[in-house]
C-alpha cells in the first residue's frame, strides 16, 4: 500500500487509482499522509533534470507495459484464429479493437519518451 502511495507522489501512479486504494483502507490514511509528505516535499525540490529522469522511467514502463499487451493480444488472436472456435469470434474481434487501441496509445507514449529523452539531451 504505501509502495503505491510512494509511486504516486513520484508521479507513477494514476491518482483515481490512488484514491481508490486509499478509500477501501481509511485505517491506512493517516499513515500514508504522515510518510507521503516527505515524498511530496522532495517532489518539490527536486529539480528539472530530475522530474525528467523520473518520467523517463515511467514512459519506459509505460512502452514496456503496451508492449507486453500487444504481444498478448497478437499471440491470442493468432490462436483463436487457428484453432477455429466459433464461440470466441466475438472476443477476438474485441481483441482486435484492444489491439489497435494499445499500438495507438504506445505510439503516443513514444512520442512523449522522445520529447523527454530530447529535454534531457539524450538521443
Amino acid at each position: 500500500m504505501l509502495h503505491l502511495l510512494y509511486l504516486f507522489i513520484r508521479g507513477h501512479l494514476d491518482s483515481v487509482l490512488s484514491t481508490q486504494i486509499l478509500l477501501r483502507h481509511p485505517d491506512l490514511v493517516h499513515k500514508t499522509l504522515l510518510m507521503a509528505l516527505p515524498l511530496v516535499l522532495e517532489r518539490k525540490n527536486m529539480n528539472k533534470q530530475e522530474i525528467l529522469k523520473d518520467a523517463l522511467v515511467a514512459r519506459e514502463q509505460e512502452v514496456m507495459g503496451y508492449q507486453i499487451n500487444i504481444d498478448n493480444y497478437t499471440l491470442a488472436i493468432e490462436h483463436i484464429k487457428t484453432s477455429g472456435d466459433e464461440d470466441l469470434v466475438d472476443f477476438c474481434q474485441k481483441l482486435e479493437a484492444l489491439l489497435a487501441s494499445e499500438k495507438l496509445e504506445q505510439k503516443k507514449a513514444e512520442v512523449m519518451r522522445f520529447v523527454i529523452q530530447q529535454q534531457l539531451g539524450e538521443d
